[in-house]
């Protein structure tokens, strides 16, 4: 897991942080009017949770993944 830390200006831009990042999916899938009412409660319920800092310190968190074939050549072996 890689921690990327952003001083951000306020909570609300943590909200168009992740509107651009984990959220792309869930807009991908809802029609607009949905997603606005998901946008609407994600941010709900995320104010509630956290206090409302300026600058707000904001650590996204990204976790790489990778795999081998277990058929796969070795140390650049082809």
């Amino acid at each position: 897991m890689q921690v990327y830390p952003h001083r951000l200006a306020s909570r609300e831009d943590v909200v168009e942080w992740v509107k651009g990042t984990t959220l792309t999916d869930y807009a991908k899938r809802m029609s607009g009017d949905t997603y606005a009412a998901f946008l609407a409660r994600y941010r709900e319920a995320f104010f509630a949770r956290v206090e409302d800092a300026r600058p707000f310190f904001y650590s996204f968190k990204r976790i790489f993944v990778w795999g081998e074939r277990g058929d796969a050549p070795r140390g650049g072996e082809r």
